[in-house]
């Protein structure tokens, strides 16, 4: 899970405890201040886990736009993904959208494909797995 979307969950629960301890023990202008403040939270919370199980999904539907790509500008050609492992720490940085493909042709190279919501594709970086070794 995103560190930051989890951090952020963990402290919106916190204030929403809170919140909800204000709004009971307080009355009139500080208990319509923390319900505003609850109402707010509660759907902070419910982007941020959103957006952590959109980002699995995004990436699959981008290899499901990806394939056809690949077979029809490469039909011989065999391949693998490579997807960013955007949860382990030292993958932070990298924008997990962007879809790796080691072609069997070339496995010491890494070729990183983009895809948007319309299906247009483009090859966006490449990497020389050599130096790894």
């Amino acid at each position: 899970m995103n560190l930051f979307a989890l951090s952020g969950l963990l402290f919106c629960a916190i204030l929403v405890i809170i919140s909800t301890i204000i709004v009971i023990k307080f009355k009139n202008k500080v208990r319509l201040f923390s319900s505003g403040v609850l109402i707010i939270l509660i759907f902070i919370m419910v982007l941020l886990s959103k957006e952590l199980t959109n980002i699995d999904a995004e990436i699959q539907k981008r290899i499901e736009i990806l394939v056809p790509y690949l077979k029809e500008h490469y039909p011989n050609e065999k391949w693998e993904f490579s997807i960013i492992p955007y949860k382990e720490e030292g993958y932070k940085h990298l924008n997990p959208k962007y879809i790796g493909v080691i072609f069997e042709s070339e496995p010491d190279k890494t070729f990183y494909y983009f895809t948007d919501k319309d299906g247009n594709t483009a090859l966006v970086a490449e990497d020389d797995r050599t130096h790894n070794d």
